[in-house]
């Protein structure tokens, strides 16, 4: 997808420099919060002949004095040929991800991020332990990314730009160790903006990205992930000092330490002469003020995230389930369940009286966990006089892991306003389940193509000629751009008597 921004420059931010870092932080490129107070973790991007750093170094360092606490050590083994690590970033289960995502060089094609788990037990000097997400991009191009940031099960990848003012293009790959090609999302352009995206982060309380650039920052509001720029606010915020306009230091690595508060780094540069050192800077006032998204919804879902505590849902337990809970908490909501009772519905979070139209194709998506592996019932539904017609019905299996579901259907039943979803999680003891960004919205566009079914050939070719006048996505195998005909690839197989699914969704 292109889309074509036109963002308000705003008034200048004052940075205060917190302190200068050593030589073995030359070349800053990447931060991540450490449990320690004012501590965080960087390390450099690559390593030139006669840097004073060796790569693959990881240094936890105090921001208040810039002295380094401890180093530990990438695996040497593990480091590719034109490595280029570009940022880090933190998951809400302990892993730090070092990313190895981008080179200015064309000839590079893999790619790497190291998954490295409790990285603050390791002691100064000790090689750590790493997962590696190997990835290439789209056709085995070459970008210069240099943004990364996790989010829900995803590392999202943002490159650098490039000419015709283009701001960003974004990825995404998953955040367990294989092999992966990584999913194109969006290719952003903003006349105003020059193509210099150094790092990035997200602040999952507010709900606020932040795009580093050089002496400048990028804040996104109003998104839904994954597409952060559909549809989403974008503010530019230029900095004021710490050094002279003319100067154009090079700020390389931003991480959110706080709801609005901001730490960065910035590398070394020769002429004019700036030494390596940290920031910070505030971004409250700009987001209090300049973003007009202040009702959470999500399609015809009202308070989404649940940053309204439990308005707008309501929750119940029934028959012989027994003391139950439905609490929010980190922009979601918990039900903790003692006593599930025998059945599903006997535990139930809904959502009612929003409106559905007769033969409209909806989507419904929203991310879901429990403290065990265990299955919910979703059911999108109406209920008029006491009798209950549904739309759909989905058996939703939930691991311990934050992860996105997605479901589609199309409405056969008269329009109404009575319409309502469901969570039935009932029927499980001493179990807590966890639900988020709840997002059910209209599928509006023409040229939407569905198609699940079994099949018992081992190649699986398409029959028919589909062209598009909007922008289409890739997904999976499934290679086309808009205003051609659709193809699968020649290599598309599906083994014998497999169940397979392709969704072509020419709206976004």
């Amino acid at each position: 997808m292109y889309w074509l921004l036109y963002s308000q420059i705003l008034s200048g931010q004052t940075i205060f420099t917190l302190s200068t870092l050593p030589d073995s932080l030359k070349e800053t490129s990447g931060i991540a919060n450490a449990p320690m107070a004012d501590h965080y973790w960087s390390h450099n991007n690559k390593f030139v002949n006669g840097d004073p750093f060796v790569l693959g170094d990881l240094h936890l360092f105090n921001a208040t004095n810039g002295s380094i606490a401890k180093t530990v050590k990438i695996n040497p083994d593990d480091i590719i040929d034109l490595s280029d690590m570009e940022d880090m970033t933190e998951d809400d289960r302990g892993n730090l991800y070092v990313g190895d995502i981008g080179s200015a060089s064309t000839n590079k094609t893999m790619f790497r991020i190291y998954k490295i788990n409790n990285i603050n037990a390791y002691e100064d000097g000790e090689t750590v332990s790493s997962e590696l997400i190997d990835f290439v991009y789209p056709e085995n191009k070459s970008y210069n990314a240099e943004g990364m940031f996790w989010l829900d099960n995803y590392l999202y990848i943002f490159t650098k730009g490039f000419a015709n003012d283009t701001l960003t293009i974004s990825f995404r790959v998953p955040d367990v160790s294989g092999s992966y090609t990584a999913e194109h999302l969006e290719t952003v352009i903003s006349p105003n903006f020059s193509p210099a995206v150094s790092s990035a982060d997200i602040n999952a309380t507010n709900r606020t990205i932040a795009l580093l650039a050089y002496q400048k920052c990028v804040l996104v509001k109003c998104f839904e992930a994954p597409y952060f720029f559909t549809n989403s606010e974008m503010q530019i915020i230029e900095f004021d000092g710490p050094y002279d306009v003319n100067t154009h230091f090079r700020s390389e690595a931003v991480a959110f330490t706080d709801e609005f508060n901001c730490i960065g780094t910035h590398e070394f540069k020769n002429d004019p002469p700036v030494t390596q050192g940290v920031f910070e800077f505030n971004t409250e006032e700009f987001v209090q003020n300049n973003f007009t998204c202040v009702s959470s919804t999500c399609g015809l879902i009202e308070n989404y995230d649940f940053t309204d505590g439990l308005n707008n849902w309501s929750g119940d337990f029934f028959g012989s389930a027994s003391n139950v809970n439905f609490v929010p908490e980190n922009n979601a909501v918990k039900i903790t369940i003692e006593n599930g009772g025998t059945a599903k519905w006997q535990v139930r979070l809904k959502q009612e009286y929003f409106n559905t139209e007769i033969a409209t194709t909806y989507r419904i998506a929203f991310n879901a966990y429990a403290n065990f592996s265990r299955d919910i019932n979703l059911l999108v539904g109406q209920k008029i006089d006491g009798d209950y017609t549904g739309y759909t019905f989905q058996n939703v299996a939930l691991s311990t892991n934050n992860n996105n579901y997605e479901f589609y259907f199309t409405i056969t039943e008269p329009s109404n306003s009575l319409s309502r979803i469901t969570f039935d999680c009932g029927g499980e003891n001493a179990s807590n389940v966890y639900i988020n960004n709840v997002c059910l919205q209209p599928i509006t566009c023409s040229n939407y193509v569905f198609i699940e079914d079994s099949v018992s050939s081992a190649i699986y070719k398409a029959t028919e000629i589909l062209e598009s006048q909007g922008q289409i996505k890739q997904y999976a195998d499934v290679v086309f751009q808009a205003n051609q005909t659709v193809q699968l690839k020649e290599s598309f197989s599906v083994p014998a008597s497999a169940t397979f699914r392709v969704r072509i969704n020419a709206c976004n």
